[in-house]
């Protein structure tokens, strides 16, 4: 988690930024997890070669382990989330028009931005140590699906549950 920690701040800076738009916040993410993809697999080629493939497969996350017990972080990153969305509906309903409109309503948004985009990295932290890269796949599909028809999205969805049926059969 402590790497999921270090990664999500790696690159606040072109946050507070005003207006460089969520290309470049994006291409400074995936240099930060290159960056750190690179640090582990390096860490992984010199290490113990026995258990280079336990390494691989812990990386890759699953939710093959999952207990009741641990249910109990998630919850925290996720009603965290939903009790500042419940505060601040207003000012997250007036940063959907533009900046100038939102700091004419009296919205301070450099510190609603900040405080969104902690939250957010604090969450997905939280999720993506506890499931690996198939949690943060599960987080970022919903947004991959935003600019699809509706009828579209729900014949994917229908693909989806049925690949996911058939790949969880045990082959015979």
């Amino acid at each position: 988690m402590l790497g999921n920690l270090i990664g999500s701040f790696g690159h606040p800076g072109v946050l507070l930024q005003k207006s460089q738009g969520v290309e470049r916040l994006i291409l400074s993410g995936l240099a930060v997890s290159f960056l750190f993809s690179a640090i582990t697999g390096y860490l992984i080629y010199t290490g113990d070669q026995r258990s280079a493939s336990n390494i691989l497969f812990w990386s890759m996350g699953g939710l093959g382990l999952a207990k009741w017990e641990i249910c109990r972080l998630p919850l925290l990153g996720l009603l965290s989330l939903a009790l500042f969305t419940m505060l601040r509906w207003r000012s997250l309903d007036a940063m959907l028009v533009d900046e100038d409109t939102s700091n004419s309503l009296g919205v301070s948004v450099k510190f609603l931005r900040v405080t969104v985009f902690i939250l957010s990295a604090l969450s997905t932290a939280i999720f993506v140590s506890l499931s690996g890269v198939i949690g943060f796949v599960g987080l970022i599909v919903p947004h991959l699906a935003k600019p699809f028809p509706d009828r579209v999205i729900v014949i994917y969805c229908l693909y989806v549950l049925l690949l996911a049926r058939c790949c969880s059969q045990p082959v015979t």
